[in-house]
């Protein structure tokens, strides 16, 4: 069992598989850090690039890069968007539109839950679990739009540092 974030610091690199109706649909490639940003807040940084026919080296593969950071709240930990260390910690308002983000622990997985408004008024629900592996990670994704899944990954993530 994870006794704590600790136990998810690492480099990571691996594959997705999209899984649509049973079938994959698409491949990707991985690459993602978890790291301590201080004692009480961790960063997620995670890269995806979709595949064209197996190969990232084709017209029309695409690249996504995300960063987040967590800052500890209780025994979960939320979605940091201060600018700075002396700006104020706001509070995340999903009726405002932004992206509540939350990550905890169960077991032996990291689970980020992230939850928002699309512009057309849908209610987006997303979670990723992180689960260790003797190699790494093992990953898996789900996108709900108004409680109906459009979107699941599995994949496997090897520890590279």
């Amino acid at each position: 069992m994870a006794a704590s974030i600790d136990d998810f610091f690492g480099v990571y690199v691996g594959t997705s598989e999209v899984i649509a109706d049973g079938d994959t649909s698409e491949r990707r490639d991985l690459d993602m850090e978890i790291v301590e940003a201080s004692s009480d807040a961790f960063i997620v940084r995670l890269t995806v690039v979709t595949l064209v026919d197996g190969r990232r080296d084709l017209p029309g593969v695409e690249r996504r890069y995300r960063e987040i950071k967590f800052r500890e709240d209780g025994d979960d930990w939320e979605i940091d968007m201060r600018q700075s260390l002396f700006s104020e910690r706001r509070e995340m308002d999903l009726e405002g539109g932004d992206e509540v983000m939350r990550a905890h622990i169960d077991e032996e997985s990291l689970i980020i839950s992230s939850e928002y408004i699309q512009g057309s008024g849908e209610h987006v629900n997303q979670t990723f679990e992180f689960r260790l592996s003797d190699t790494g990670l093992e990953t898996h994704f789900t996108r709900e739009v108004d409680g109906v899944v459009s979107r699941e990954t599995l994949g496997r993530l090897v520890r590279v540092d």
